[in-house]
């Protein structure tokens, strides 16, 4: 045993053993169900905002996409349980400036929510909340 070794509590150095072979069992290789790719474009903002996942098994992700440094647009898509997309909507809000996707959630109505903001005049910032239809896709 090394010399700091000796000087840790013994009740450390259990817990540390088992956290080293819990660790060491999570090395296995996974391998996904399915892969799906969305398209977000070149611009450095571009990416995810979040997602969620509804009780079928249905995946709602939001995110910015575009070519930047302005045209950035709110992307939401539906991806179903084997990975096939559903429906993709595409916000540009009125200003064809910034807008970004930050947060999702699924209402106690049904309805998919997505906030962020929005490029209001003189640049500065709106909140942005929109309200898609989970079935369509569709701007409520």
């Amino acid at each position: 045993m090394s010399q700091i070794a000796s000087t840790v509590p013994s009740f450390l150095r259990r817990s540390a053993l088992a956290l080293g072979v819990l660790a060491g069992s999570a090395l296995g290789q996974l391998t996904p169900e399915w892969i799906s790719t969305i398209p977000v474009g070149t611009a450095l903002s571009s990416g995810l905002g979040g997602y969620v996942i509804d009780a079928s098994g249905v995946t709602y992700v939001t995110g910015t996409a575009g070519a930047g440094p302005f045209a950035i647009d709110v992307v939401t898509t539906a991806i179903g349980p084997d990975g096939t997309t559903l429906w993709q909507a595409t916000f540009n809000g009125p200003q064809n400036g910034f807008d970004q996707a930050s947060a999702i959630a699924l209402g106690p109505d049904g309805a998919l929510y997505v906030s962020g903001d929005t490029q209001g005049p003189d640049f500065f910032a709106n909140v942005l909340l929109l309200k898609y239809d989970v079935a369509t896709g569709a701007l409520l």
